[in-house]
């Protein structure tokens, strides 16, 4: 399931301390910028020398290339591609990656009724948001696409490592969620490499190891999404990961209707009751997955469905500009003149 994040912009990051007592030398703030995932990614984090940091970043990008030639849907000798390719003719055998992603993404495809589904590539491959080359499928084209939609129709064979899409003509788009599980997998190397304090944020999906090393919060912006050059809302968060979906980054207007690249799996159509929806996890994969989901099943039905959740909070923003969040969200008096400022209790 293909889309674009809305950019999370990272307020502050911090200054040069000693995170701990056993500290050798003090740790100093390294950042390093990549390309993959066809977004930008910036890793940062906190180490002692420029020497480690170096490591630690080539450790990471070796990481995220390897998982994106897995997950890609885009890479011709992926799982995913092979997935599609041999849909309705066998099963396919998947590293433990591809089969992870997938079935967390089937689990939520039945917990959220269908407003997240994998399968949903068909319809996404009728769309085209690009400058001057706007599409939008007709009724014919979404008759034919439809049918092969159903989180429903994919098989899984955990003990063979095994997937089978059962219909000829499915494919699966792991895109709503495979940012968030690399970026799981980024931070895993960060921690493997002794790293106590430091964050990956992958087009605007962002994991965080901890507070910072003094002890304080991180600050995330969430863009509004009628002037996306502006935040409408600041959130703190410590640890975990935030992950944004909105309907302004990827669309176009046509007959006076916005066309966007969120799609809901139950109709074909972009979903139309939320303008943003922000989602903080215990991972990055799981806020990845319900910010689409939340999007898609809208105020009332995602709020309800994030209060079900452990560990789990959201912000929307409503089609009509109603500003929602679940209750383990505080709003504080503001601090850096936005219209709302969170923070967990």
């Amino acid at each position: 399931m293909v889309k674009t994040r809305i950019c999370l912009i990272l307020l502050i990051f911090g200054v040069v301390l000693c995170g701990c007592t056993a500290c050798k030398e003090p740790l100093q703030a390294y950042e390093k910028t990549f390309f993959v995932m066809d977004t930008v990614v910036s890793v940062q984090i906190y180490t002692g020398s420029a020497s480690k940091a170096e490591l630690v970043f080539d450790q990471v990008l070796a990481r995220m290339e390897a998982l994106e030639g897995i997950l890609s849907a885009h890479l011709p000798d992926s799982d995913v591609a092979k997935l599609s390719r041999a849909a309705g003719i066998e099963a396919v055998a998947v590293n433990s990656a591809t089969l992870a992603v997938i079935a967390e993404s089937l689990d939520f495809g039945e917990r959220t009724g269908g407003a997240f589904d994998i399968t949903l590539a068909p319809v996404l491959r009728l769309y085209n948001f690009s400058p001057g080359k706007e599409q939008k499928p007709t009724q014919d084209q979404l008759g034919s696409a439809m049918p092969l939609v159903g989180w429903q129709k994919v098989e899984l064979d955990p003990e063979a490592h095994k997937v089978y899409l059962t219909e000829k003509g499915m494919q699966i788009d792991l895109g709503g969620v495979a940012k968030g599980y690399i970026i799981d997998r980024c931070l895993d190397v960060l921690r493997e490499n002794g790293i106590d304090f430091g964050l990956t944020n992958a087009g605007g999906d962002i994991g965080l190891l901890a507070e910072k090393p003094d002890g304080s919060p991180w600050r995330v912006g969430i863009k509004n999404p009628e002037n996306p050059g502006t935040n409408f809302a600041i959130i703190e968060i410590s640890q975990g990961a935030i992950a944004t979906s909105g309907d302004y980054e990827r669309f176009f207007i046509e007959g006076g209707k916005r066309y966007h690249h969120i799609i809901d799996p139950r109709t074909g159509m972009p979903g139309d009751k939320v303008r943003s929806a922000t989602i903080l996890a215990g991972s990055a994969q799981l806020a990845d997955l319900l910010s689409t989901a939340v999007f898609v099943m809208g105020p009332e039905q995602g709020l309800a469905f994030i209060e079900e959740l452990p560990d789990v909070e959201g912000v929307i923003w409503d089609a009509e500009g109603k500003v929602h969040w679940s209750s383990g969200l505080v709003p504080v008096q503001d601090k850096a003149s936005v219209d709302y400022y969170f923070r967990r209790p």
